[in-house]
């Protein structure tokens, strides 16, 4: 995935719950600020009582035990964050933000190494 690049908003959706959308005039977020964004969130869903969009926060091997219909819970993101995971703002479809927390690794450039080789 690669980074998204504009503003972001934090919404609260009646059934999604927490969602990220891209910013309009006035937004001042930006993937740079992931860590705010994530606190920002999850105060919300604290406060609010409710998820977490699926579509919008994505956690390696937790999403992908939800049902169709179900969301991520506060109880998921907060043991995310306690193991250590690092919230970053990527591209995700339709051209919106999706807040990934993962290791560090899965956001590490990899080096490719080609198989040709250079003769002359």
């Amino acid at each position: 995935m690669r980074n998204f690049e504009g503003t972001v908003r934090v919404r609260i959706h009646p059934s999604k719950g927490v969602t990220l959308d891209r910013g309009v005039a006035g937004s001042t977020l930006t993937a740079a600020d992931a860590e705010r964004i994530m606190a920002l969130a999850r105060e919300a869903g604290a406060k609010h009582k409710v998820g977490f969009d699926r579509w919008s926060f994505y956690i390696p091997t937790v999403n992908e035990k939800l049902a169709k219909n179900e969301n991520l819970t506060l109880k998921d993101v907060d043991a995310a964050l306690k193991a250590g995971k690092t919230p970053k703002v990527r591209l995700g479809k339709f051209a919106k933000p999706v807040l990934v927390l993962a290791d560090d690794w899965m956001h590490a450039p990899t080096k490719r190494e080609s198989k040709i080789i250079d003769i002359a």
